[in-house]
């Protein structure tokens, strides 16, 4: 995943302009490079910091750095490109309306095909552990889904 050069992917299909939102789950060091994957007047949504926990086990020592890495943002220097940056804890949202625009408009995006997500693995809702057990390992490339339909 380090050795993708994201950003210039973003870029180059973008014609160099970048995207016009970003989702960032991981943290750390990684906040920055999805910050200059943005376009102006782009947004950064940082939801997660995985980069806090490498392998089988929590180190204080890897949160720490990955909480030292994190960048700041001057307000006045952002405000020359337009650029926001929104920190997300989805369990304290307590207005579902602040993300129901996003999910309709995300859902139509879907649906005219201009955006097209990566898909790494489906697993049946009972299989929720060995998903997750997935990702921990950061064996995934692209979203991890879970099929509630009846068998």
């Amino acid at each position: 995943r380090e050795a993708e050069d994201f950003v210039e992917i973003c870029k180059s299909m973008t014609g160099g302009k970048g995207v016009h939102h970003a989702i960032d789950p991981v943290g750390g060091s990684h906040v920055m490079r999805s910050y200059k994957a943005l376009r102006r007047g782009g947004k950064l949504y940082v939801f997660g910091a995985s980069s806090a926990v490498k392998g089988d086990k929590r180190s204080r020592l890897t949160a720490l750095r990955m909480w030292l890495s994190t960048p700041s943002f001057d307000p006045l220097k952002m405000m020359s490109s337009n650029k926001a940056v929104f920190g997300v804890h989805m369990g304290l949202l307590d207005d579902e309306s602040v993300f129901s625009g996003h999910l309709e408009d995300l859902s139509g995006m879907l649906l005219r095909g201009d955006i097209d997500p990566v898909i790494d693995s489906v697993w049946r809702f009972e299989q929720v552990a060995e998903a997750q057990m997935h990702i921990h390992d950061r064996k995934n490339r692209g979203k991890v889904l879970l099929d509630f339909s009846p068998q």
